[in-house]
């Protein structure tokens, strides 16, 4: 009797679980999807990619034929979509397991439709969509711990808000419209801090809260920074590069760093004065009579200090 049960009532299961398989087998789940033209995107229909989505086409304008994508197990990169104004139609997406790409979107002035990603695996890279103005979707992430670059943004205004306290690096470079960086705020901690080229950055507002970079910290060629204010809680730094910001006055706003680890280069050799007009280093005093005179290196500066001049309280002419 119990093997007539098993028969009647296992059986049909059985059969289901054979026509899933089959299924299955006929329209399996690829690794990883290219989308290179719209026709390929309005066939999506998937809910979860275990590998890379790329989207590349240069007449691609839809993406709202992805709405039912909610998890990215590799990366998302979106890139060198001429036509593309929107990323509607990636609302639903919540988790990218490895990382986030979105570059040469020539006409894409915002990232809404990215509003419900929470989790990020390792990586967010914008860069070079010249109509950008802001990041401000990405607000949502919580789960991240990795790397941000954001660069060759000729029109970004703004950045977004980070609700984590420790990253790898961050590095924002050659965004010609960017003033400040608001959005850092929760950053305490981070292994790499690049600044770089952003000509309309008068300002750190945004970083009040880092105590330490634990491998490089750099700031060049941001042509309209005069001090370090709004970095006053910095402690700790690995090395520390400070060259090519041609208003840079003062090195106030880093009175609190106490250690350099391995080296301070404040200036440069090239021809032109890297910066030009920065002659008060008394923020740093006491922090550079405590280093190896060999890690330090100040020169080509509108003033530059030796060892022994900030032993003798010349911080400044």
């Amino acid at each position: 009797m119990w093997y007539t049960n098993i028969k009647y009532y296992t059986l049909p299961s059985f059969l289901l679980v054979l026509m899933m398989c089959a299924c299955t087998k006929d329209n399996p789940i690829p690794d990883h999807v290219f989308l290179t033209t719209q026709a390929e995107v309005d066939k999506f229909n998937y809910t979860y990619l275990p590998g890379n989505l790329t989207i590349n086409g240069e007449l691609i304008n839809d993406l709202t034929p992805l709405h039912k994508l909610t998890h990215i197990g590799g990366a998302l990169s979106i890139s060198n979509n001429d036509l593309l104004s929107s990323l509607s139609g990636l609302e639903n997406l919540a988790r990218i397991d490895s990382g986030l790409i979105i570059s040469n979107n020539y006409n894409l002035k915002t990232l809404d439709g990215l509003d419900g990603l929470k989790k990020v695996g390792t990586y967010v890279s914008v860069y070079k969509n010249r109509l950008l103005l802001s990041l401000n979707a990405l607000s949502q992430i919580t789960d991240f711990t990795g790397s941000i670059d954001v660069s060759d943004n000729d029109n970004l205004e703004s950045l977004f808000k980070l609700k984590m306290t420790t990253l790898d690096c961050i590095s924002i470079s050659r965004n010609k419209m960017l003033c400040d960086l608001k959005g850092l705020e929760c950053i305490e901690a981070i292994n790499t801090l690049v600044l770089e080229k952003n000509s309309s950055l008068v300002s750190f507002i945004g970083l009040q809260n880092l105590i330490r970079v634990q491998n490089f910290f750099t700031i060049s060629g941001n042509s309209k920074i005069e001090s370090f204010k709004g970095l006053e809680k910095l402690e700790y730094a690995g090395s520390v590069w400070i060259s090519d910001n041609e208003m840079l006055l003062t090195l106030d706003g880093l009175n609190s760093l106490k250690m350099v680890k391995q080296s301070l280069v404040i200036g440069g050799y090239s021809t032109v004065a890297p910066n030009a007009k920065l002659d008060n280093y008394c923020a740093l005093s006491n922090l550079v009579m405590t280093m190896n005179p060999e890690a330090v290196t100040i020169v080509n500066n509108r003033y530059n200090p030796t060892h022994i001049q900030f032993l003798e309280g010349k911080c400044s002419p």
